[in-house]
């Protein structure tokens, strides 16, 4: 594996780099629903990454073998 740059960030920060991202990628013409579906998909990304981090709940990769 290449050597990998490490950063140390907040959980905080987390929440705001995904829903930032999440804002950034969404089409202009999107329906207020839509948006909302959005909103609560990456809402939803953010919290299983928390509860991965803390120990609640892992990930599991093995259907991702490149993971």
């Amino acid at each position: 594996m290449t050597d990998e740059k490490k950063y140390e960030i907040t959980v905080a920060d987390i929440r705001a780099y995904i829903g930032l991202a999440m804002a950034d990628v969404l089409p202009e013409d999107i329906s207020p629903e839509r948006e909302v579906e959005f909103v609560n998909f990456s809402a939803a990304i953010t919290f299983r990454i928390e509860k991965h981090l803390n120990g609640g709940k892992t990930i599991q990769t093995r259907r991702f073998s490149s993971l």
